[in-house]
Parts: C-alpha cells; sequence; structure tokens
C-alpha cells in the first residue's frame, strides 16, 4: 500500500473552533449557532453569544428601553426622528418611490432644515406638535401627499397636522381646497396652502 493511500484511509479530524462569550464567559463553538454575524470582527461574529443577547433584548424591552431611547431621541431632534419614521415606513411597504433623501445625505439635511421651519398647520391654522408621547395626539405634524396615487417628492408632500390629515385622507385635492374655501369664510384660515394651488395649476 502507497503512503497516498495510507493517507486516503486515515479518518479526517475537523478541529472545531472554540469561542468565549464575553458576557456569559462560556466557551462555544465559534459558528453562527451560537454567536450573530459581524462583518467588521476578525471572525466575522459578534463577542457576545445568541443566549445573552436574546436575555439583554428581552430585558431590554421590558424595562421599555425602546420607548425611553425613542423619547430621549425624538425630544432631542423631534424633526429627524418624524422622517427617519416616515422613511422607514414607506420603504418598508415598498409601495411609493422615497426621494426625500436618505438617513444623513445632504438632501435629507436640508429637508430636515426646512421642516423645522414649519410651526403651524396650513389647513386649520393649529400649532403643531412635533414631539407627543401619546400615539393619537391630533396636533402632531404629519406627512401628506397631494396626490394620493403619487411618491414622496418634495413637491408632492407638504406638512399638516394629523386631524387634518385624516380628514383629507383620499379625497381629490379640489374637493380638499373646496373645503379650505369654507374654513377661508370662517376665519379659520387666511388662505388655501399656496402648495396646493401650485399642485392644482401643474395638474
Amino acid at each position: 500500500m502507497t503512503a497516498l493511500e495510507l493517507f486516503m484511509d486515515e479518518p479526517v479530524r475537523v478541529v472545531q473552533q472554540m469561542k468565549i462569550c464575553n458576557k456569559c464567559r462560556e466557551m462555544l463553538p465559534a459558528t453562527p449557532d451560537y454567536f450573530h454575524r459581524r462583518s467588521v470582527s476578525g471572525d466575522g461574529l459578534r463577542t457576545v453569544c445568541k443566549e445573552c443577547c436574546n436575555k439583554w433584548t428581552k430585558a431590554y424591552s421590558q424595562n421599555g428601553g425602546y420607548e425611553k431611547q425613542h423619547k430621549i431621541n425624538h425630544e432631542k431632534s423631534p424633526h429627524r426622528t418624524a422622517l427617519k419614521c416616515l422613511r422607514a415606513r414607506v420603504k418598508g411597504y415598498g409601495k411609493r418611490k422615497w426621494l426625500l433623501g436618505d438617513a444623513r445625505t445632504p438632501e435629507a439635511e436640508a429637508y430636515i432644515e426646512y421642516l423645522k421651519t414649519i410651526t403651524h398647520c396650513p389647513d386649520c391654522a393649529k400649532e403643531l406638535v412635533w414631539f407627543s408621547e401619546g400615539k393619537n395626539n391630533l396636533d402632531s405634524a404629519s406627512f401628506d401627499r397631494m396626490d394620493s396615487d403619487g411618491d414622496y417628492t418634495k413637491k408632492n408632500v407638504r406638512i399638516v397636522c394629523r386631524h387634518c390629515n385624516q380628514r383629507k385622507n383620499d379625497s381629490p385635492t379640489d374637493e380638499w381646497v373646496g373645503q379650505l374655501e369654507v374654513r377661508i369664510k370662517k376665519g379659520i384660515i387666511e388662505e388655501v396652502d399656496p402648495m396646493l394651488t401650485e399642485f392644482l395649476i401643474c395638474e
């Protein structure tokens, strides 16, 4: 029997690489079954095992960690948070194109600065609330698409309160403008939002 034949008959021994979890200090197989992937790590895995990650996530959630962090971020920069939440929803649904800028891009930063200039709803003159702990605050700022079938673009999106947005719903723009003209006669608002007027002219 040749040396090659002897080598082929030898069983192949696979050495299992091990890794110590930085949290529980338990030594576990260094595989995606035990550690979440992390591309920037040397071994492509996180330093904390999956079980410890899951325990931390569960405890954090039960203690209101996500809500607390959301509140801190929203209070610090409510306009950025509002745009971020809308962007996530739109991209999650995948039905409409998002053309207001991706996170931290110059386009998005410029749009956030624009949002800071909007303090009142153009359809009812109420002061807009950019941060609210309650999810159903009707004075909260919301994004209204003038063309309900259109995408999220600067020319198609305007900022109104949640109450007006809900009342408008998917009504044609000309019908909604008719209701706003009634509000003008009642002295609620002084004029129809110029964005709506321009939209109707360009239709």
